[in-house]
């Protein structure tokens, strides 16, 4: 089984996340999916879902949030999530160039 580590372009694995999944997959042992920085609509996860061989892999999402949504799934909970296909850029003083998600344009799903 591969695995597939899902990961912001703006974040790096720490060093202990790293040493992590080398102990227990091995060095090299990963393809990284990263997610841009404008972050992906619900049409483009959708298409990588449908278009990803679900049964090689196993995902690792760099997220302190997905292991409660992997517990209720285990258990049999339904789980809704808030998703929001709008980033706004923004520009910080010194040039900087940073993604928000608006206000508006917000589905449970």
């Amino acid at each position: 089984m591969k695995n597939l580590l899902i990961i912001s372009c703006q974040h790096t694995l720490l060093a202990e996340q790293e040493a992590e999944l080398i102990e227990q997959f091995g060095k090299g042992s990963w393809d990284t999916q990263e997610v841009p920085a404008a972050g992906w609509k619900l049409s483009q996860m959708t298409e990588l879902f449908q278009n990803c061989r679900l049964a090689e892999y196993r995902f690792i999402f760099v997220s302190p949030i997905p292991v409660l949504i992997r517990d209720l799934v285990k258990k049999g909970y339904e789980v809704l999530i808030f998703h929001n296909d709008n980033r706004e850029k923004k520009e910080l003083p010194g040039g900087r160039i940073i993604y928000t998600v608006p206000k508006m344009g917000w589905q449970l799903l």
